[in-house]
């Protein structure tokens, strides 16, 4: 696990509790925008660095066995860059869920203080967007994990 991981889970929730209702709706929707796209851009950097990571492995094992070759070592860990490819194609599902959970509880946090001041979330329509694509990215991401852990 490598550092990219731990700002993925660190600085989307900076981004969507960095509003108050207070501030202008265009802040509250570009907010949510800048967290996802971190969100998958960590994913992103963080599987091509743990591709780069496995490389590493290969070429030392590569180095300790220099006869080994595909067809005559069968248990010689392979790095073909999949994990590099999920992550493009369906780490925009793990960046929905992460950013609208966020949202949910900043929604939940200041929901009082909205009624108060009189706004209603309906004007907000980037937050509704994001968490109806959070709704919808769970079972994806709980199909994903259960054919990941199933494999592996």
């Amino acid at each position: 696990m490598n550092v990219w991981f731990w700002l993925f889970l660190i600085l989307p929730p900076l981004f969507v509790f960095s509003a108050k209702p207070e501030n202008s709706v265009a802040w509250r929707n570009n907010r949510l925008l800048l967290a996802v796209v971190i969100a998958y851009g960590t994913l992103a950097v963080g599987a091509y660095f743990e591709e780069q990571y496995q490389q590493e492995i290969i070429n030392t094992f590569l180095e300790q066995y220099p006869k080994c070759i595909d067809t005559l070592c069968v248990g010689k860990p392979v790095g073909h860059g999949l994990s590099e490819v999920i992550i493009i194609a369906t780490g925009w599902v793990a960046a929905f869920f992460i950013t609208g959970l966020y949202e949910l509880i900043w929604r939940t946090y200041y929901s009082r203080r909205v009624r108060l001041m009189n706004y209603a979330f309906g004007e907000n329509l980037m937050s509704n967007i994001i968490l109806i694509l959070a709704v919808l990215a769970i079972y994806p991401t709980y199909i994903i994990m259960w054919i990941w852990f199933d494999i592996f």
